[in-house]
């Protein structure tokens, strides 16, 4: 399994205890960290685990290109990728690999909870809401990278991972379009889960939109995937316009948590303004910043 972090000195403890608990035999699989020019020690961590081969990518390479790194140095055939920040189950490995035993399966999404928990703030319900949807992301043609799985030899058949794509965002779906448009089959599996903590602040939340929107300038300008070609949102009036209902309400009731209406008011302001919005202002940033560097004379052009 392949597991990219930055920074996450705080959240990979967690990670590497539940990886610790697998009831798929240790034998049977191996763990690749590659840190993307942490500098709170995360390599460390990893390394005093026991259970991490650590690569360090210094200085920073990005998310895709790191991905790349991980796949260039696993053994396995068949690979495994989560972030820093999730908790996968006890049985996680285990049941990916009872996938892959299915002849022809290449491609396979799991399944991604967010506990928001009994007193969530009105940024977890939005985050919950919005992102990680694996269901939505499958019906796309693609799955998440907090949890997704592939042959080794069908990830290096279409390239592996796009480093145009340096920016965060958009890597994962631009790879699955890939696959899925290369006749690979993605199947879901919701029983091999993890969860994935929401963001609790609101500015947390803000800048995920943010940064998610500057990635689609690059997405727009690689020949596959989705935004290939397209025009950038901020000059779509339609983008403006509020949303007129709450999306994916089902995956918080899901969890037995039922907001109230004063909370449904504000995860509607919020989703607007700080996810809509923002990501509106990060697609007009990443515009901007990518026509920059492409101007004679700028640092970086070719």
């Amino acid at each position: 399994m392949i597991v990219c972090g930055r920074d996450g000195a705080r959240s990979l403890p967690t990670l590497l205890a539940a990886l610790q608990r697998q009831t798929l035999a240790r034998e049977r699989f191996e763990l690749i960290y590659v840190d993307d020019g942490s500098t709170d020690g995360s390599p460390e961590l990893a390394e005093a685990s026991g259970l991490a081969r650590v690569l360090r990518a210094a200085p920073a390479v990005g998310l895709p290109a790191a991905r790349n790194l991980g796949i260039r140095a696993a053994h396995g055939d068949v690979l495994a990728f989560t972030d820093v920040d999730t908790l996968p189950a006890d049985d996680w490995l285990a049941a990916g690999c009872r996938r892959f035993e299915e002849p022809g399966l290449g491609y396979l999404a799991g399944g991604i909870a967010i506990p928001v928990g009994p007193k969530p703030s009105i940024a977890a319900l939005v985050d919950a809401t919005t992102y990680l949807d694996q269901e939505l992301y499958v019906a796309a043609g693609f799955a998440a990278g907090a949890n997704f799985w592939v042959r080794r030899s069908i990830a290096e058949r279409v390239g592996g991972f796009n480093e145009e794509l340096e920016h965060y965002g958009g890597d994962d779906e631009e790879f699955g379009w890939r696959l899925t448009s290369s006749g690979v089959r993605l199947q879901y599996a919701p029983e091999v889960r993890l969860a994935h903590p929401p963001r609790v602040r609101l500015r947390d939340v803000l800048r995920k939109a943010y940064r998610l929107g500057d990635a689609q300038a690059a997405g727009r300008r690689v020949p596959t995937g989705a935004l290939s070609g397209t025009e950038p949102m901020f000059r779509q009036r339609w983008h403006y316009r509020p949303p007129l209902r709450m999306r994916r309400l089902a995956r918080v009731l899901e969890l037995d948590y039922e907001p109230t209406v004063i909370q449904l008011v504000q995860m509607h302001v919020v989703r607007y303004v700080c996810v809509q919005l923002a990501t509106i202002a990060g697609d007009f940033a990443g515009e901007r910043r990518l026509r920059d560097r492409a101007r004679p004379g700028a640092r970086g052009a070719t």
